[in-house]
């Protein structure tokens, strides 16, 4: 948890092995597992196929007792079909916002009701990473947390205000009440005891995005939920960094009920603050398992895309350079020495490469010998050309004394944004040009495209 240098930044896996998988077969290759930590972290855990019924192929025992269900009777009675678990008027809602949220990424996030073996019905938050198994079939990696007494909670919250403090009572969550018309906050007394200081409670709509110890990046998080309450929106919910008194920010969600005065208009919002810190990170350590390449621990080429198109978008017109590296003979360095050896230069290679650029760059491993790099915020095209001349010279000088008979060197293609491409696809196909020049010429060098490409 809490590693955000990429260089540091390891694969891990989220569950270590607890007991026997729903099929029979174990998913260690797949990172499926358990442990105690995360037990009390989630309610349950599956791994299912990317298809028409999210076919179980794994789930644990957190999630048999969620539903009071055995793995025989899942494959028996619901054919391992986990839609067939979800409560009839709730999967086709289910079905559209999983495709709606994957054609926008590769995770999920989604609250809905199961049905369980004793004929209650339960609300889960299902969080989820859609990812490419070893077998070449997708499967979604989804944690879930029992919200059913939240949701009660929701409900309570509006009828009676004596029920507030029956809930404070037995929940370490932040209860919040704020008044529109007063702008005026009140918060249960256990804000000081999980922070350390008094918080915000007068001015609070114009304070708290710009005052309070919110993080800079979620003010206009903060700003919309105020609105959103404003306009009478009914019930609203997002997650947002909130610092400690240690400075040490801690990642939490709002959960805000609006209530009506006679006249149906918004006058209060009645909600919970939970810390959600290990479960945001435990969700983004499976987002970064499914980022990251396995052997090197850079970005893979999906994930190199989007940040690089991402990063386009903000750079609006400044220079940047992408950089397309690739081994010139690493065939040979397999064949003689073999792949563990090779897999080893490899790592060797991406550690060096990620070591010349600069923290914020992206650094990635498209193919087996190939790598991808990004600078953005170029001051001069120089930069670029000094960049990849020390990358000749680094994988030149590697592993000499290991590779006496076969010398490692690479080729490198670069190409400028936006002069030489104003989107990633055309970027990269000229870059790739660039490559191929540098091949054609001799190797061991490098090629700018648009200066030699022509």
């Amino acid at each position: 948890f809490g590693i955000h240098n990429p260089r540091q930044r390891k694969v891990l896996l989220i569950w270590k092995r607890m007991d026997e998988p729903l099929c029979g077969a174990a998913d260690e290759a797949a990172g499926f597992g358990r442990d105690p930590l995360y037990n009390r972290l989630m309610d349950g855990a599956c791994q299912s196929l990317n298809d028409r019924w999210f076919t179980l192929t794994y789930v644990n025992t957190g999630l048999t007792n969620l539903v009071g269900y055995t793995r025989e009777e899942l494959a028996e009675k619901f054919h391992n079909r986990y839609l067939e678990l979800v409560y009839p008027p709730d999967r086709e809602l289910l079905w559209d916002k999983v495709q709606k949220q994957m054609r926008h990424g590769k995770t999920f996030e989604g609250e809905y009701r199961l049905m369980c073996k004793d004929g209650r019905i339960k609300w889960v938050l299902d969080r989820c990473v859609l990812a490419t198994g070893e077998d070449g079939r997708e499967y979604f990696y989804s944690i879930f947390v029992d919200i059913t007494a939240s949701k009660s909670a929701q409900e309570e919250l509006r009828l009676s205000l004596e029920r507030h403090q029956i809930i404070l009572d037995q929940t370490n969550d932040i209860i919040f009440e704020w008044n529109i018309a007063t702008d005026s906050l009140i918060f249960s007394n256990n804000w000081e005891e999980k922070y350390g200081y008094t918080p915000i409670t007068q001015r609070a709509s114009v304070l708290l995005p710009t005052a309070s110890h919110i993080h800079p990046d979620d003010a206009r998080t903060m700003e919309e939920l105020i609105a959103a309450v404003r306009a009478g929106i009914p019930y609203k919910e997002v997650q947002f960094r909130m610092a400690k008194a240690d400075g040490r920010y801690i990642w939490c969600r709002i959960r805000a009920t609006t209530q009506f005065d006679q006249n149906h208009k918004p006058f209060k919002a009645v909600g919970i603050i939970a810390d959600i810190d290990n479960e945001k990170r435990a969700t983004q350590r499976l987002v970064d398992r499914a980022e990251r390449d396995n052997l090197t621990n850079l970005y893979n080429k999906e994930a190199a895309r989007k940040r690089i198109q991402w990063r386009m978008r903000q750079d609006g017109t400044e220079t940047a350079a992408m950089f397309i590296i690739d081994l010139d003979n690493f065939k040979s360095v397999n064949d003689r020495f073999g792949h563990m050896f090779g897999d080893a230069v490899l790592t060797e290679m991406a550690s060096s490469i990620a070591h010349l650029f600069r923290d914020g760059d992206i650094v990635a491993r498209i193919g087996g010998d190939e790598f991808l790099a990004y600078m953005s915020a170029l001051p001069s095209p120089r930069i670029a050309k000094t960049r990849a001349e020390k990358i000749i010279q680094t994988i030149s000088s590697m592993m000499r004394e290991n590779l006496k008979d076969t010398p490692l060197t690479c080729s490198v293609g670069v190409a400028y944004y936006p002069t030489s491409g104003e989107d990633y696809i055309t970027l990269f196909q000229r870059c790739d040009h660039a490559l191929y020049l540098a091949k054609a010429a001799g190797k061991n060098r490098y090629e700018i495209y648009g200066e030699q490409t022509q």
